[in-house]
């Protein structure tokens, strides 16, 4: 009877080695099975037999399998209204494994709730071991929520700051000194941030999923111009809540979650009236909480050592209706709107899959060049009309004649001056597979033309730009002469 002895984890990246090891095969079993099939079990997506090795046992590698199960984020995504689930980038899976006699397999057993992510690791790590820093932990104090841990968001771009050090207004929600990703973007920008949703608990905690996220605009003197809380429904595009306060425990696709929330036509854009006026905005996840944890009551967090404020917000109105703790769960995202610099060029922004399977930006708002590569299929046509009366050569005939043309569109973009972090973030871009530029119509997808990549740092080349080249994934249209 076969047994298993090691798994890939609840999560983990499906571009890396995803372990499952088998033991227990008798005299009379000749070889191992293993299945994996979907979250229900009841389709088999793969079954592969193995002969034990010397130890009795047999390793498995399914990172290929995992793979094949996963896709790239929708094309523009960035501006989707609401949220967007995790159908093409995350999928939950079983592991069946048993033993085959003659031909025969017998099924011994099966392991479930296995999540995989469209991401990369290291060859040598096996378990996602970074995984826990992408999770939020709640517990609860009487009936209050705690959020003991903030999670990171699935992105590359680590610029975090203490939100004591900020110069910005903060929203009442952000007290004392959170870590913060910090994102200078324009009005004409894109931007999403993605998530996994599944909280994990300390002992016992009523929130089981996001319920929605606030999202708060300043002027440039720091008064408040809007506040609006987007809630987390099916109805929105999110999930698994179907009404306010249901609190349903997460199921796939509803594992990781992104919202689209850059000044470009998201919903959080929607949210905010007076955006064209906002100097920045703040966007924080939230959990829900008991109604009787009111503005007034403060709960202590074993876990900071710190008092916290649980606010319940009760609003007839457009606004929030509903206990919703006030501390985010997962670092908040100050969004600064920068009018850019006076020499840029206009700008060119990238979206590319990051290294979690998920998306990441950049602007290029310095000298842009397009070039358009050209290769035609030329024949020389006779200058004579065979069809004619006589032979009666035109002076002003075609002669070579272009069949067809290959048209490529090429782009050249460059960085402005970067620091240490910020090419570090962009080596994601330069080696990702997946790349979409927004050419002032949308996100159309586009090959990368660089082979190699170059690292930068301020102590090496002192002041440096990043230099990209990239076509558009399909040729420009030609007539045929």
């Amino acid at each position: 009877m076969a047994t298993i002895l090691q798994t890939p984890g609840e999560y983990n990246l499906g571009y890396g080695i995803n372990p499952v090891t088998l033991s227990g095969i008798t005299g009379g079993q000749d070889k191992y099975v293993l299945q994996i099939r979907n979250r229900l079990g009841t389709t088999t997506w793969a079954d592969v037999r193995q002969t034990p090795n010397a130890q009795g046992r047999a390793l498995f590698d399914i990172q290929q399998i995992l793979q094949n199960l996963l896709n790239l984020s929708p094309v523009g995504i960035e501006t989707y209204t609401g949220w967007v689930n995790s159908t093409n980038e995350l999928d939950e899976y079983r592991i069946y494994y048993g033993t085959e006699t003659a031909g025969v397999a017998t099924i011994d057993g099966f392991v479930s709730g296995y999540k995989v992510l469209s991401g990369r690791k290291t060859e040598a790590d096996t378990t996602w071991q970074d995984q826990l820093l992408y999770r939020y932990t709640i517990s609860e104090s009487g009936v209050c929520t705690i959020v003991d841990t903030r999670g990171l968001l699935l992105s590359d771009w680590q610029a975090i700051q203490g939100s004591g050090s900020l110069p910005e207004t903060k929203p009442a929600r952000i007290s004392g000194n959170v870590p913060t990703v910090v994102q200078d973007l324009r009005l004409t920008d894109a931007y999403s941030v993605s998530f996994i949703q599944e909280p994990m608990k300390n002992g016992v905690a009523t929130a089981n999923n996001i319920i929605g996220a606030w999202v708060t605009s300043f002027d440039a003197a720091g008064v408040q111009l809007d506040d609006a809380f987007i809630y987390n429904l099916q109805s929105l595009g999110g999930g698994p809540d179907t009404t306010i306060g249901q609190n349903s425990a997460v199921i796939d696709p509803y594992w990781a979650l992104t919202l689209p929330c850059g000044p470009l036509g998201s919903e959080i854009a929607a949210q905010l009236p007076n955006l064209a006026n906002a100097a920045y905005y703040w966007v924080t996840l939230h959990v829900s909480t008991d109604s009787t944890c009111g503005v007034s009551g403060l709960v202590w967090n074993t876990t900071t050592s710190q008092w916290q404020v649980e606010t319940q917000l009760w609003n007839a109105g457009s606004g929030p209706t509903g206990g919703i703790a006030d501390d985010p769960v997962f670092t908040p995202l100050l969004v600064r709107i920068t009018p850019g610099e006076c020499n840029d060029f206009e700008p060119i922004q990238l979206s590319w899959m990051n290294s979690f399977g998920f998306r990441d930006y950049w602007t290029f708002a310095k000298r842009h060049d397009r070039e358009i590569g050209i290769q035609r299929n030329d024949y020389l046509q006779s200058s004579i009309d065979y069809n004619g009366a006589t032979v009666n050569p035109l002076a002003g005939a075609r002669g070579y004649r272009t069949f067809s043309q290959q048209l490529t569109n090429k782009y050249t973009v460059r960085t402005n001056w970067l620091s240490d972090y910020e090419a570090a973030y962009l080596e994601n871009l330069f080696i990702s597979p997946d790349v979409r530029a927004n050419l002032g119509n949308g996100f159309v997808s586009v090959t990368l033309l660089n082979t190699s990549y170059v690292e930068k740092t301020v102590r090496k080349d002192k002041m440096f730009q990043y230099e990209l080249q990239f076509k558009t994934a399909y040729n420009l249209k030609s007539q045929r002469g």
